[in-house]
């Protein structure tokens, strides 16, 4: 992980514990808590650096989907999944929010980085999820996954 991604991730941290993160069983108070964290943690980003950062970012004219977080200096995409339930559904669509970006954006996105649980980040670095991160490097986009929870 680089310095720059070490960054975002202390920001993320920040913005759950600014917000009191703990996860949550009811849905709707687990996505509207997702939804603040969010916020929180793009606007911590832009206030640092408002050239580098830009917060949903749209992957085409064409489409409502958008990135969380790019970093438009380094080429880096960051999406941060704060639930542990189903995290390659979350995954596989946000590889190719990169895959469709880089199809219709001049600079190019270089890296995705997954903020999410250890135990999400270990889930999807094996089968078809493997798959994925070899399928988008072959595309020139290498995959991290940054983790806000460690074991």
């Amino acid at each position: 992980m680089n310095m720059n991604t070490q960054a975002v991730l202390f920001e993320a941290i920040n913005a759950m514990e600014e917000r009191g993160w703990a996860p949550a069983s009811d849905v709707s108070r687990a996505t509207k808590q997702s939804v603040s964290i969010t916020k929180a943690w793009q606007n911590r980003l832009i206030a640092r650096n408002p050239r580098q950062f830009k917060a949903e970012v749209p992957i085409g004219r064409r489409f409502n989907e958008k990135i969380d977080i790019v970093d438009v200096v380094n080429g880096i995409a960051y999406e941060l999944k704060l639930s542990s339930k189903n995290p390659h559904h979350e995954f596989f669509k946000d590889v190719f929010k990169v895959i469709v970006y880089n199809k219709y954006h001049k600079s190019k996105l270089k890296t995705f980085a997954f903020i999410s649980e250890e135990s999400a980040a270990k889930i999807l670095q094996r089968g078809l999820g493997k798959e994925a991160i070899e399928m988008v490097r072959g595309l020139g986009v290498s995959v991290e996954f940054p983790c806000f929870i460690c074991h």
